[in-house]
């Protein structure tokens, strides 16, 4: 690691994070995470290093205490950042089960940008199953779907709604034929179409 550092030492923060994304994306992680504290070390207050940095510790290394604490660091320089509301409200639900936290990062990005899917999505589901006001989630799972018809998030987790919570199976396996045919290989539809 100190041949790493000394070969970066003249590199911007920019140009640390943004080889730090390159090997995140290409599935090299302790790479991505060596440049990332590299980046770190540049400019403490880097926004997209914090929250890719609690990213890839959440997603890959389970270490949520950890990407908590990065996301936290992130929104306290920008407050408005909706990949760190999002990041962090998917991590205090499924992996804290903080579900008032995660609620909370929902409505903040949603408050930004009322169009973002993926917090539209996700929040729907949190609505589905810890308030279970299934009219909500329905108006969140269809609002996300208008932005984008082909989201196969939206579609499935739509779909468990339709099926689970407002007795329309009918509906609920169109959307899953849907969603088979946009991601034939998803591995959660080949495991759970049939019980559409």
């Amino acid at each position: 690691a100190a041949a790493g550092a000394q070969a970066f030492s003249r590199w911007t923060a920019e140009e640390l994070h943004a080889a730090g994304s390159a090997k995140y994306q290409a599935g090299q992680f302790l790479a991505a995470e060596e440049l990332y504290r590299a980046a770190l070390q540049r400019d403490p207050r880097h926004v997209r290093t914090l929250c890719n940095l609690g990213a890839l510790l959440h997603n890959t290394k389970n270490q949520y205490a950890e990407a908590e604490r990065f996301y936290h660091a992130a929104l306290a320089e920008d407050p408005t950042d909706l990949v760190t509301l999002y990041n962090c409200g998917l991590l205090l639900e499924v992996a804290q089960q903080d579900f008032a936290g995660a609620e909370n990062m929902y409505q903040r990005a949603l408050a930004i940008d009322p169009n973002h899917v993926d917090s539209l999505v996700n929040y729907g589901s949190l609505v589905k199953m810890v308030h279970r006001d299934y009219p909500r989630a329905q108006q969140l799972y269809e609002k996300a779907l208008q932005l984008e018809p082909d989201n196969v998030d939206a579609l499935c987790n739509y779909a468990l709604l339709l099926r689970d919570g407002l007795n329309q199976p009918e509906q609920a396996r169109q959307l899953i034929g849907r969603a088979q045919r946009l991601s034939p290989d998803d591995q959660w539809l080949q495991q759970h179409a049939t019980t559409f």
